[in-house]
């Protein structure tokens, strides 16, 4: 069954090999030449962090590299949705969509053995893929985001580090799998699985991933404003000397008028990286299962399907 299912899939599982390839040699590529133009400018590698480091070479390296920052993180943000359609999307589609799945749900091998060893062929490479592609992109851009800050637990870097990303990946995978086994199209199969990511993925950035935990409120004067280094802003209201709610009046060179207000901060903490990723992992892992147990569910109604026909 192994041997049968590799035959089947290996178009795929090649394409996505070489496409994990492709994208660690981009990625090491966009590292070494970012870290030998910081060299070549004469900044220390181990003060990017420090602002004293903020020079204008830094600003002119950093703004060359701007594309490859911003189109990386695009790319590796739906990098879970490739590998998961590549991986899912013909593993039982392909059959079901030739009409070929009543042979191989009717030999000895039972329905049963069909569906695990397809899901664990072809999703542990799916997930393989994304890990290895996980720890490339960290080790890639940990000088871009040293040199820039920003938020860990913020969209796209959340969901490209840590194992968030193998979530997306199994759902991804877990949706493709199952959208081939209720649709006899593959194009069909493709445009669901994609839609349910994307509505998956912004419903848990926008809506969920801010409520993890109760997020923290801390009250600043505006001319000494500042939130922890790291932290996720969620929102922000300008208070008034007696704490009333104003709209924001003072001139940014108005020291005295910024002494008499305030600013107040509703954020998350740095400190909450892992436990977010805990948590939204096993969102996705429950979806995943959810996902799995419908196609389970299809595969034995078209099981039994195929045995009346035979």
């Amino acid at each position: 069954m192994t041997w049968l299912i590799w035959r089947r899939q290996r178009t795929a599982l090649l394409g996505l090999a070489a496409l994990t390839a492709a994208t660690i040699v981009v990625l090491a590529v966009g590292r070494l030449t970012y870290t030998s133009a910081i060299a070549q400018s004469g900044i220390a590698a181990d003060c990017l962090a420090d602002p004293a480091c903020a020079t204008p070479a830094l600003f002119d390296i950093s703004a060359r590299y701007a594309l490859f920052w911003g189109l990386g993180h695009s790319f590796l943000l739906v990098f879970p949705l490739s590998v998961g359609l590549l991986a899912g999307s013909a593993v039982f589609g392909r059959d079901v969509e030739d009409g070929t799945h009543v042979f191989a749900l009717t030999q000895e091998a039972s329905h049963r053995r069909w569906f695990t060893t397809g899901l664990l062929l072809c999703g542990s490479v799916a997930l393989a893929a994304a890990a290895v592609v996980s720890v490339v992109a960290g080790w890639a851009y940990a000088p871009f985001e040293a040199s820039a800050g920003g938020a860990l637990l913020e969209t796209p870097e959340f969901e490209e580090s840590g194992i968030v990303p193998l979530g997306y990946t199994a759902l991804a995978f877990a949706v493709a799998a199952t959208a081939g086994l209720l649709s006899r199209s593959t194009l069909a199969g493709i445009v669901s699985t994609i839609a349910v990511f994307a509505v998956v993925l912004f419903s848990l950035a926008v809506l969920v991933r801010p409520h993890y935990l109760p997020p923290l409120t801390a009250t600043f004067p505006l001319d000494q404003f500042g939130t922890p280094d790291g932290a996720w802003g969620l929102d922000y209201t300008y208070l008034g000397a007696l704490g009333e709610e104003v709209s924001p009046t003072c001139p940014s060179n108005s020291t005295t008028c910024t002494a008499s207000q305030f600013l107040r901060a509703t954020y998350q903490p740095s400190e909450r990286y892992w436990p977010f990723q805990l948590i939204e992992s096993a969102i996705l892992a429950v979806l995943t299962g959810a996902t799995l147990t419908l196609g389970r569910t299809r595969l034995r109604h078209l099981a039994h399907a195929g045995a009346r026909e035979r």
